[in-house]
């Protein structure tokens, strides 16, 4: 009969005391040949020993044979209890002993895993030096990076990306890394993804930016929007095969061109092809498409790429941008007027205040906008619901004779259609003819029973101007007869506007 005690084996007692940390018992019954993989209630010496960091234990049980893969009745494993529980030397001394490191628990869990989840620096380190599979997943698609990025584990983050972590892969719910780090606010760990490359695009229901928004992060936010702005900027003017963007519906056909509906790495685009080519708009045209793209603005219609196809110059230039729902303002102002449906509806200080802010976030970069009329400025029924489009596009692409251009002639100040350059000011007259077509809904000089050529030319003597309602409110009519001024230098600036529609928001409350 064997060493007993109290009636239990020498392999049961080793156990227990091992639990128990009992250092000159566990020497002792291992003297006496314990069997060092005995269990007991499902558990082995080994286990108990590593789930408590006691080193010597695991140590004399590893020279004395234990098995160091061996599971519980329940499927965990010493080196995964030893990395949860933060026990880096007892990790050290399961892998020099051979230890799995890719072993996982019944529901996928790996030592990995499980330290990178609880911020356990040290052991990631080992792991990942011994081999660890750093794209394990577990039963739900979790994968180690992405639990260290929920944590705010930077250093574990930036461990994982430098062993070629997958930062794009997504759970059984569609999060990726980065949508995990935008939703908790980690903005270290989400600068460090972008550096990496992650990919920033929203997943079907995910959208980083958007539930960083919703929590609260706004700096989250910022980064993502950013660094998806630059990315496009950098793949402007690339070569792209036509087929990459098919032609699903037609927009609308204007001077230029036409646009069409399309789909573009899975995501409802808008691409405005441009029939004619000046070689001399190019540069220009890069220049303020890489401003375009770097611009936070909310109430901007964003470009994501330009395809440009380089077999000759009378080849068409085709800009993506995204898609808005709603068509433009002068549709809009059309179906009110008519009194049809429309896809929102707005309050004339709501439209005129989006469009403003528009503007001064344009004029605050530095951008003019050239071509701002009700055509081109759309509508969504969701998100950021008004957004200018066309900005920064080249007059040289949009008109070659002043015949082509008496479509939108009634928004041109009249120091641009006397020959000068635009400028910041000849913006603001712009905005001043959109801002009475709010207020009336219709065209400019509606009720002008002039030709259009007389209509410009009083335009340019400061004879007439787009006229408002009666009944407009008058501190309406002082900002728009102020954008309207003839002379440039008189009328007010975008920031000076913007702040007399915040004040009506407001005073409306």
């Amino acid at each position: 009969m064997g060493f007993t005690w109290f009636g239990i084996g020498k392999g049961r007692h080793l156990v227990q005391a091992a639990k128990d940390g009992d250092v000159e018992q566990v020497t002792m019954l291992l003297r006496k040949r314990a069997n060092p993989n005995a269990k007991k209630a499902g558990t082995t010496a080994l286990f108990y020993a590593a789930s408590s960091g006691r080193v010597p234990i695991v140590m004399m049980l590893v020279e004395a044979g234990a098995d160091v893969n061996k599971h519980t009745s329940i499927g965990e494993y010493p080196i995964y209890i030893a990395a949860a529980n933060g026990h880096a030397e007892v990790v050290q001394i399961l892998v020099s002993a051979k230890a799995n490191v890719n072993k996982t628990k019944r529901d996928g869990d790996s030592a990995l895993y499980i330290a990178a989840a609880n911020g356990h620096t040290r052991i990631v380190e080992i792991l990942i030096a011994a081999k660890a599979d750093v794209n394990k997943t577990n039963k739900t698609g979790d994968l180690p990076i992405k639990m260290a990025a929920q944590g705010g584990f930077v250093e574990i983050v930036r461990m994982l990306i430098a062993a070629k972590a997958d930062m794009n892969k997504c759970d059984e719910f569609g999060f990726s890394t980065i949508y995990t780090a935008a939703s908790h606010g980690e903005d270290e760990i989400v600068q460090l993804l972008i550096d990496a490359g992650a990919n920033m695009d929203p997943s079907k229901y995910f959208n980083p930016i958007h539930i960083a928004t919703v929590n609260g992060h706004r700096n989250c936010a910022r980064m993502i929007k950013q660094a998806i702005r630059a990315a496009a900027a950098e793949k402007a003017m690339r070569h792209v095969p036509r087929e990459e963007i098919p032609r699903l519906e037609y927009l609308g056909t204007g001077i230029q061109g036409y646009v069409y509906k399309s789909e573009y790495h899975g995501q409802d685009v808008a691409v405005k092809v441009f029939l004619r080519r000046n070689k001399a708009s190019i540069p220009i045209l890069d220049k303020e498409f890489d401003l375009i793209c770097r611009l936070e603005s909310p109430n901007i219609v964003q470009p994501i790429v330009v395809f440009r196809e380089d077999v000759g110059p009378n080849e068409p230039l085709q800009i993506v941008s995204e898609y808005m729902d709603g068509g433009n303002l002068a549709d809009y102002l059309r179906q009110k007027r008519e009194h049809q449906p429309t896809v929102m509806d707005f309050s004339t200080v709501e439209v005129a205040l989006a469009i403003t802010k528009g503007v001064f976030d344009l004029h605050t970069n530095n951008i003019m906008h050239r071509n701002l009329k009700s055509t081109n400025i759309l509508l969504s029924s969701t998100g950021q619901h008004i957004k200018l489009s066309d900005v920064g596009i080249p007059p040289v692409l949009q008109y070659e004779r002043m015949t082509d251009a008496l479509g939108a002639a009634y928004w041109i100040a009249p120091e641009v259609l006397l020959g000068e350059e635009p400028t910041f000011e000849s913006d603001i007259y712009s905005l001043g003819v959109v801002l009475a077509e709010i207020e009336t809904m219709q065209r400019p000089y509606w009720n002008v029973t002039k030709t259009v050529w007389d209509i410009l030319e009083d335009v340019k003597r400061g004879d007439i101007r787009p006229e408002l309602m009666p009944d407009c409110p008058p501190s309406y009519r002082k900002v728009v007869e102020g954008c309207l001024k003839r002379d440039p230098i008189e009328r007010p600036n975008a920031l000076q506007v913007l702040e007399c529609f915040v004040f009506a928001v407001h005073a409306n409350k």
